[in-house]
């Protein structure tokens, strides 16, 4: 049952056989920076798409939702892994990805 939420067998420092999350899977933490947390950015005509950890995309929608029209953002709505955001009407969506990939130190 715990591969299932893709536990994997590992040893501890004990050489103990237990079960430990994947760092992929883990929880993120005060020491991470939010680029470690941003995995895929991608775009299409309509919206750009974000791709966290599991946990992360609220923590990343709301640094985005305070750059606001500013940066472009029209809105931004955000699941537990995945973040949809909206260019404003003066911006396109490939200058709103672009915009983004540069907050993020993201080459793709």
């Amino acid at each position: 049952m715990l591969t299932k939420f893709g536990a994997v067998r590992t040893r501890n420092a004990k050489m103990e056989m237990v079960y430990c999350l994947p760092a992929e899977l883990g929880v993120p933490t005060v020491s991470s920076s939010l680029r470690e947390l941003v995995l895929d950015i991608d775009y299409n005509n309509a919206i750009v798409v974000i791709h966290t950890g599991p946990g992360a995309a609220q923590l990343i929608a709301r640094l985005l939702d305070s750059l606001g029209k500013a940066e472009g953002i029209l809105g931004v709505v955000a699941g537990d892994d995945t973040i949809f955001i909206t260019p404003t009407l003066n911006i396109s969506t490939q200058q709103l990805f672009e915009s983004v990939c540069d907050l993020f130190d993201y080459a793709g």
